[in-house]
């Protein structure tokens, strides 16, 4: 059902708000999607470490993506 509305293991979204349970809110590209509190524990992600959100510089690859060793 995610993928079907854009999001994927490699693609990369910005969460509008969280928690107070009520829908997560995550911003995929130019679209909000409201997720339930239940679909949303589900996901896991890994912070960008980018210096800030308006100047990403992840490269495009999916393997760009992938955890380093640790």
């Amino acid at each position: 059902m995610l993928c079907a509305m854009g999001l994927d293991e490699h693609k990369e979204f910005t969460v509008c708000r969280a928690g107070g349970g009520g829908p997560c809110i995550i911003r995929l590209d130019a679209t909000r999607l409201g997720l339930s509190p239940e679909l949303a524990a589900k996901i896991l992600t890994r912070p960008c470490d980018c210096p800030s959100a308006t100047e990403c510089r992840a490269p495009e690859s999916p393997s760009s993506h992938e955890r380093p060793p640790q």
